[in-house]
């Protein structure tokens, strides 16, 4: 009992002390709830430190300039140009936003958003490296891929948490 007391109160100091010395959580967003609660949980560690929430939603894809054909109809009839790209980013914008009022609720004040394109773990990875620094860390969620998925095409959680150069929480 005595050793799991102490491990309580060491656990406790360790994080006590991280509080203290982060200045900024990269906190990666795609909507999900693993996400979701990363968020909540960056949040609430930025909170009492005054630390920065870095936003980061990764787009694998640009999106073309034209209309997809679902929706011509509707630009002829509404006069409306849709295009994949503006939906796209209307997405994007929209997890940004969504992560952003979530953080704020969890009680962080200083929030950035960042939009990345490519693979999402090496976009995040830059995104750390470029806008980290000394008492950075990046927190995100786990997502459920299964253990044939993860064998096949690993995890980008677990891809960042190999190669970033920060400490890295990943939550289920």
């Amino acid at each position: 009992m005595r050793h799991a007391a102490r491990a309580g109160k060491l656990v406790d100091a360790t994080l006590q002390e991280m509080r203290m010395r982060i200045m900024r959580i990269i906190v990666p967003v795609d909507g999900s709830e693993p996400a979701k609660r990363a968020t909540a949980m960056a949040a609430g560690l930025a909170a009492p430190a005054g630390a920065a929430c870095v936003l980061v939603h990764v787009r694998t894809r640009f999106g073309a300039d034209i209309v997809p054909e679902e929706l011509v109809s509707l630009e002829h009839a509404e006069h409306l140009r849709i295009t994949e790209e503006s939906m796209l980013a209307a997405a994007s914008e929209r997890i940004l936003s969504d992560a952003e009022a979530l953080a704020r609720a969890a009680g962080a004040a200083r929030i950035e958003k960042v939009t990345e394109f490519g693979d999402p773990a090496t976009r995040i990875l830059e995104v750390a490296a470029r806008d980290g620094g000394p008492g950075s860390m990046i927190a995100m969620g786990r997502r459920g891929l299964g253990r044939i998925g993860r064998l096949l095409m690993g995890s980008v959680s677990t891809k960042v948490a190999q190669l970033a150069t920060q400490p890295c929480l990943v939550v289920p």
